[in-house]
């Protein structure tokens, strides 16, 4: 994965730059913890699912072990297993997990923006800043893009349906959607594919990105 990948600290802190985590290889806390009374917490389940994300940008899907998530979400093996009782149920929350994590950033990202172009800039923006900030997809479109491709693939009706509330009253104003050429929906979809073109094949070290020529494509269209 590149660098561009930020790790973060538990949830009882305050987040910080996943870069820095990642560079370090450090844990999420200077020692492992557990719940000793036996209690099942939100807070460690997420810090655990935080882990995950980062662990399987690190190691892969294919060498990920429970004692790499353990390890790097800062807590017992022990705490691990009552939380999660194997990797494949560990992964499927972790995907789980991830989706509620796009939904309520896009929400929170967008809808402080009044109905406009400038909540499809908005759109543009933060989709852009979720793949190329992801703790794992980053890393991992080189060393297993199956499973990146897989992952687009799987979460783009996610992504759609997240984003579509609040950018189809702007784009229904859009002439080509206003004289029924084409939907609203139709629209997001293509935005939503052509972001994640963008993502997957990103411009070389001499090359401009062509991200500023879509979002001024975007204004012009939706006036």
């Amino acid at each position: 994965m590149t660098q561009r990948s930020k790790s973060r600290s538990g949830p009882a802190e305050k987040r910080s730059g996943r870069k820095a985590g990642a560079a370090s290889g450090s844990s999420r806390s200077g020692s492992s913890v557990s719940d000793s009374d036996g209690e099942l917490l939100p807070e460690t389940r997420e810090r655990i699912l935080e882990g995950a994300l980062e662990a399987l940008g690190r190691h892969g899907q294919r060498r990920l072990g429970m004692s790499d998530v353990a390890s790097i979400a800062g807590v017992s093996r022990g705490t691990l297993y009552r939380y999660f009782s194997s990797k494949e149920e560990l992964f499927d929350s972790m995907l789980a997990y991830e989706r509620e994590r796009f939904e309520s950033g896009v929400n929170k990202a967008l809808s402080a923006v009044p109905e406009g172009p400038k909540r499809i800039e908005a759109h543009i923006e933060f989709l852009t800043r979720y793949l190329n900030d992801h703790p794992a997809l980053t890393r991992l479109t080189e060393s297993e893009p199956r499973f990146v491709l897989a992952f687009l693939r799987d979460n783009l009706s996610t992504f759609r349906n997240a984003t579509g509330s609040l950018v189809d009253p702007v784009l229904n104003h859009v002439p080509v959607v206003s004289s029924g050429e084409v939907t609203a929906d139709q629209v997001n979809d293509l935005l939503l594919r052509v972001l994640v073109s963008f993502f997957l094949l990103p411009p070389g070290k001499n090359e401009k990105s062509s991200l500023p020529a879509l979002g001024a494509l975007v204004r012009m269209v939706s006036g």
